[in-house]
C-alpha cells in the first residue's frame, strides 16, 4: 500500500512539474516514480524497518528540533555577517573533531546535514566506522563552547548520543 502512495505521490508531482495532465506525461511519470523506487528502494524501505516507537519518539521531538535549529542559523548567520561587515575579525576558525554514539543513521543524517546548512559550520568528513565528524567552524576560540552549543542544538535528546569534541586545529 506505501508503495502505491509512493508511485502516485512522485507521479503527482512530475506532473506538477511540468504543468501537464496528459496520460503520456502521468505514464512516463510513473515509470521514472518506478526507477527512483526501485534505485533507492534500500533508502526508501531500510532492512530492519523503523520501529514504531522510534517513529513517535522523533515526531514528538522534531518542533524542538526545528525551533533550535532556526535559532542557531539566526545566530550563525549574526556571526559570519559580522565578520562580512568588518566588526570582527576572523581569529580562530577549526576544525572539531566530534565523537558521536546515535544509533540511528538517519537521525545523525539530519543533524549533520543542518550543522552543514548552518551558517559558520560544515561537515568535511565522516567516519562511521570509528563513528566521529570532522566539522569547521568559523569561530572555535572556546571549543568547549561550541561543544556545548552542537550537544544543545543538534544532539540534545537525551540518551541518544553522547559527544566528545576535540580541536584538531586553530587558525
Amino acid at each position: 500500500m506505501i508503495v502505491v502512495i509512493q508511485l502516485a505521490a512522485l507521479t503527482v508531482v512530475y506532473l506538477s512539474v511540468l504543468g501537464s495532465r496528459s496520460w503520456e506525461d502521468a505514464l512516463t511519470g510513473l515509470v521514472l516514480a518506478v526507477a527512483l523506487l526501485w534505485t533507492y528502494r534500500r533508502v526508501m524501505f531500510p532492512s530492519p524497518l523503523v520501529s514504531s516507537r522510534e517513529i513517535l519518539v522523533t515526531a514528538i521531538q522534531t518542533p524542538g528540533f526545528v525551533i533550535r535549529y532556526f535559532l542557531d542559523v539566526v545566530s550563525g548567520t549574526w556571526q559570519v555577517a559580522t565578520y562580512v561587515l568588518g566588526i570582527r575579525q576572523l581569529a580562530h576558525p577549526g576544525i572539531l573533531r566530534i565523537e558521536y554514539d546515535e544509533e540511528s543513521r538517519v537521525r545523525l543524517g539530519i543533524a549533520l546535514l543542518a550543522m552543514t546548512m548552518s551558517p559558520g559550520s560544515f561537515v568535511v568528513d565522516v567516519d562511521e566506522v570509528e563513528k566521529f565528524a570532522l566539522v569547521h567552524f568559523i569561530d572555535i576560540s572556546d571549543p568547549d563552547a561550541v561543544r556545548e552549543k552542537v550537544l544543545r542544538t543538534y544532539f540534545a535528546v537525551p540518551g541518544t548520543t553522547s559527544l566528545k569534541v576535540e580541536a584538531l586545529r586553530h587558525a
